[in-house]
């Protein structure tokens, strides 16, 4: 019987699941995510290894659907499925769009408007079974309105500047309680993966919804 892997990746992470031919469900598994533009080559390949590292070696995969960020042009499609390739080289493998992943599985053939928020943001109309994208996705540094990297840099930058009310301060503080200039400044730019430990801060605003702020 025939075994298929579906991947839906953020950049913050990946939930995996392999089904057979009759969409029973046999393993389902949740990594790191994987985004061609944030992380290298070899981040990917030990975010895999790490994932299947408990399942017996690499399970005996028919077809691979890999849905991802930073996987809308043809180069990024390529190198992704290349890194597939080599982890499971008899598989039939297909790389899109994290975003045409959401849209198939929402639309259920209908056209639609499907909107992604997470780490990143996306949104586009999908008529067709395709994507109809009138504005591009420009990414956590010029884009990703709304997202969890949008809420996050605004509140890191309002906490370096000096700009959050006192009661919030206090409040961010308590959650983090050693953050300062350095340590920020050396986790962006030095560390990798700023996207992702940006957004991380974005689950802050759900302890102060209430806020005015």
């Amino acid at each position: 019987m025939r075994q298929r892997l579906i991947a839906e990746s953020g950049s913050t992470k990946t939930d995996w699941i392999i089904i057979n031919d009759e969409d029973s469900k046999l393993i389902q598994l949740t990594g790191l995510g994987i985004n061609p533009y944030v992380h290298t080559k070899e981040e990917i390949v030990a975010n895999i290894n790490a994932t299947f590292l408990n399942q017996n070696d690499s399970p005996a995969i028919d077809e691979i659907f890999f849905y991802g960020a930073g996987c809308s042009t043809p180069v990024k499609k390529e190198e992704i499925k290349s890194i597939f390739q080599e982890k499971f080289p008899t598989s039939n493998i297909s790389v899109d769009h994290d975003l045409k992943g959401a849209a198939i599985g929402l639309s259920q053939g209908r056209d639609m408007i499907v909107s992604i928020l997470g780490t990143g943001s996306n949104a586009c109309a999908f008529v067709n079974s395709e994507i109809h994208q009138l504005t591009p996705s420009l990414g956590y540094i010029l884009g990703d309105e709304g997202s969890g990297v949008s809420l996050g840099k605004r509140l890191i930058k309002d906490f370096l500047y000096k700009n959050l009310p006192p009661d919030i301060e206090a409040a961010f503080l308590g959650k983090f309680p050693h953050l300062n200039l350095g340590i920020v400044l050396d986790r962006i730019y030095l560390q990798g993966s700023a996207n992702r430990y940006i957004a991380s801060f974005a689950s802050f605003f759900s302890e102060i919804r209430d806020s005015g702020y």
